[in-house]
């Protein structure tokens, strides 16, 4: 029990008062509660689409490269500015140890590159208009090693991709 200073009415005035503080205090409360849950899952969106963009741009990056590496390829392709002697030899000892005949097809230019270069022997330089300059087809005894210019570069893109991914 207590005694009180004031009326009646001043009392119950002062009574609501603080129950209405109470109340803008829970409410304030609930708002910034609410406000915090907003907040963190705005930043967990926020994280999701920054993981995507970074895949995104491992992808776009990879992309641009390989289709760089094309336009160069094509130019010194088209220019002849490319070692095709040693491409021969490396798609050669790719085809293994075959002691057999070796028929190696390729651009008609590219064949004029190859007239004076020596391979092992029983190894003979087929001119194929069907193929682009810069590709190389072995035929052995054992079948037909293909070395096609687009698709080591799809490999290579692969390969970008691929190591983008894993950073």
């Amino acid at each position: 029990m207590r005694i009180l200073d004031s009326s009646l009415d001043e009392f119950g005035g002062e009574l609501r008062a603080r129950r209405e503080q109470v109340l803008r205090d829970e409410g304030q409360a609930q708002a910034i509660a609410g406000a915090l849950t907003l907040f963190e899952e705005a930043q967990a969106s926020l994280e999701e689409y920054r993981k995507s963009l970074l895949d995104s741009l491992a992808e776009t990056a990879a992309t641009l490269a390989v289709e760089m590496a094309q336009v160069v390829l094509c130019k010194e392709l088209a220019e002849g500015q490319y070692d095709l002697a040693t491409i021969v030899r490396e798609t050669l000892a790719a085809a293994g140890s075959s002691m057999g005949p070796m028929t190696i097809h390729v651009h008609p230019d590219d064949a004029e590159t190859l007239k004076d270069v020596r391979f092992r022997s029983g190894t003979t330089v087929h001119a194929d208009p069907s193929l682009r300059r810069g590709n190389v087809q072995v035929e052995t005894d054992g079948g037909l090693l293909v070395r096609d210019v687009d698709d080591c570069v799809a490999a290579m893109g692969e390969n970008l991709r691929e190591a983008l991914n894993q950073c």
